[in-house]
């Protein structure tokens, strides 16, 4: 009896370690995570009052600022594949608001959360996201990640092209590409979103530019052209692009 029970114990175990290894990679009990291997990183920087136009969702305590705050740092792999990693630890990803102190001021300028207060949103980007980088990118996420962004600056280099927010006057994605594309010298990505001004007479309807989406080398971090093949991240290059300002 003992000898099957002992056969069965073995027959588990190995299903259960197996079973980790195929979802999230290899797994390392020191640590608690699992490291998956990825091919890029995708710094995601948003546009909140775009993300909030229309948007009941969206927090109604706090004005937004008018500028580009991170989303978050993601692994990423192949566009083919059907997945990312996500949450790559065992039982706790380990996420502590106390070790961000020292970056708060910092975080709380440039890493907003539309939808819920920002400690929940650092948690939620780190434990699904930052858990999933090497061990050197994710002991410094919330530093890497504020760099990147400070690095980037999406803002200035739309500013230096006089793409401004505005409710009114809409661009072309052409103009908007060149001034990123030349700036950083490399292919990003877009998301937009249509929606009509319930507040307004006109039933027009504004095609939103909500996030921008800059591919990065995981061994430099440095700017590298995305895959054509993230087609889920698009705007509609026949219409005009909107930023509106934060009081549209």
């Amino acid at each position: 009896m003992c000898q099957f029970i002992l056969f069965y114990a073995l027959i588990a175990g190995t299903i259960y370690w197996t079973g980790l290894y195929i979802s999230h990679g290899s797994y390392s009990e020191r640590s608690g995570f699992a490291h998956y291997s990825y091919v890029y990183l995708v710094l995601a920087i948003q546009w909140t009052p775009n993300v909030c136009f229309q948007n009941d969702d969206c927090r109604k305590d706090m004005t937004f600022p008018e500028s580009w705050t991170i989303h978050g740092l993601w692994p990423s792999c192949d566009p083919m594949r059907n997945s990312n990693p996500e949450n790559c630890y065992d039982v706790a990803c380990n996420f502590s608001v106390n070790k961000l102190k020292k970056l708060e001021n910092q975080l709380n300028e440039n890493w907003i959360s539309a939808h819920t207060n920002n400690e929940l949103f650092w948690e939620h980007e780190y434990c699904k996201h930052g858990t999933c980088c090497e061990t050197s990118l994710r002991n410094r996420y919330f530093e890497e990640t504020l760099s990147l962004h400070k690095k980037v600056n999406i803002g200035e280099i739309l500013k230096d092209k006089q793409i401004l927010p505005h409710k009114r006057n809409g661009y072309r994605l052409l103009d908007i590409d060149e001034a990123i594309r030349g700036a950083l010298k490399t292919k990003v990505k877009y998301r937009c979103k249509s929606v009509k001004n319930k507040n307004a007479s006109s039933s027009k309807s504004y095609h939103l530019l909500v996030e921008i989406y800059i591919c990065l080398s995981k061994t430099t971090l440095k700017p590298q052209d995305c895959p054509s093949m993230m087609s889920k991240y698009s705007c509609d290059d026949n219409r005009e692009i909107y930023i509106f300002p934060k009081t549209a």
